[in-house]
């Protein structure tokens, strides 16, 4: 089995960085997660049938050991079952894949990772879209912070609508000749991964979810730490990275320093009585703001494009998308392929209907598309619809 070091050296790794200075606390900018606080879904999943809770591999290291309470935490989390538990939807119908067990052949790598991956818009050749088509990939040594194991931007499958640029910095320009592809990713992991490898990250069942890896052995800031006087929300890596590790965050995306800030954060909790601990963090001020302007801005660049294409009226279907500012009210804003603008609703309630999304979009937006195809609702009580 080759180790995860020559084999990283012998992948097109595509270097990909972002312009970034530090600034006072005070100056903290907008939120790294895309989501300033969700409410949680334990109420909505509760009627779904929850999926079995592996069991916990005994751990054979030190750094495992030590992890250890943090992970058990986790898995006690209401929604640690659905987000981790359950198949992740296939990319380009690549079947999901786990961990070798642990053994001789990773006695040597990191057995504490952290991880953060950037996604956008694609639609596959089959016409389908996919909302998490993985675009960057960043993983950081557990054990050595500074060290970064893997970064590099990820070739999407399919044809890309939206590279959501305005939330990760990535254009089609820095992805021309980039030849590093999500099997390239994954084949990277699973010299990584044992059973036993703690993988910590901030949402990370949406890491693993664009991998299509499942891994129970996990650290989730996000399930973990919560708003002061608001135990249903949860804090975003910029309110984190301020109130627990004094220093902001970058405007823009960067999955390094994201995959960081939330080790560092709960390297905090780390050998200490974690019911005595203190999880809850204030809100930063100013968060949500600016990311709402970050997004306005974005959009009425698209919707000026797409006036100078002759479909302004179809540039106007809506000014929502990225990762909205609230995940039970979701959005992605892309581009179609013919310029027309398209918008991902998802999270959305099953009591809902087209003419309530018509309403909505109505009373909030001003305009409403031309037409709303039929929600898709799944297993849950949730769907979701192209719009």
């Amino acid at each position: 089995v080759p180790s995860f070091r020559s084999l990283a050296a012998s992948l097109p790794v595509a270097a990909f960085s972002l312009p970034y200075e530090g600034k006072p606390e005070g100056e903290a900018t907008t939120e790294t997660d895309g989501s300033p606080g969700e409410e949680s879904d334990a109420e909505a999943e509760a009627e779904e049938e929850e999926p079995p809770l592996p069991p916990l591999p005994d751990f054979s290291t030190t750094e495992g050991n030590l992890w250890a309470p943090i992970v058990r935490r986790t898995r006690a989390h209401p929604n640690f079952r659905s987000g981790f538990c359950r198949p992740h939807p296939l990319h380009s119908g690549k079947p999901n894949l786990t961990a070798k067990p642990y053994g001789k052949w990773c006695e040597g790598n990191p057995h504490v990772i952290a991880i953060d991956c950037e996604m956008c818009l694609a639609r596959h050749s089959d016409g389908k879209m996919d909302p998490n088509a993985l675009c960057r990939i960043s993983v950081v040594n557990g054990v050595n912070p500074e060290e970064v194991l893997l970064d590099t931007l990820v070739k999407p499958d399919g044809t890309v609508v939206d590279y959501r640029s305005w939330i990760n910095g990535i254009s089609e320009k820095n992805m021309r000749g980039v030849a590093f592809t999500l099997d390239h990713a994954r084949d990277f992991m699973l010299s990584l991964l044992s059973d036993q490898t703690v993988v910590v990250g901030h949402s990370v069942k949406s890491d693993l979810a664009a991998l299509n890896i499942m891994h129970g052995v996990v650290a989730d800031s996000a399930l973990l730490f919560r708003i002061r006087d608001s135990p249903r929300q949860t804090p975003s890596l910029g309110d984190l990275s301020a109130r627990v590790l004094d220093k902001a965050m970058p405007e823009t995306h960067d999955s390094v320093n994201d995959a960081r800030t939330a080790l560092l954060a709960l390297e905090r909790a780390v050998g200490k009585d974690l019911d005595a601990f203190d999880w809850e963090v204030e809100r930063v001020p100013g968060l949500i703001e600016k990311k709402r302007k970050a997004q306005r801005e974005y959009f009425q660049t698209m919707r000026k494009e797409a006036r100078g294409r002759g479909d302004s009226s179809r540039g106007r279907s809506a000014e929502r998308g990225g990762r909205d500012s609230s995940r039970g009210r979701s959005a992605s804003r892309s581009r179609d392929d013919d310029g027309a603008c398209c918008l991902l609703v998802h999270r959305i309630p099953k009591r809902c209907t087209e003419e309530h999304l018509s309403k909505m979009f109505a009373a909030h937006i001003g305009d409403v598309p031309a037409k709303i195809p039929q929600i898709e609702f799944g297993r849950g009580n949730t769907g979701k619809v192209m719009v």
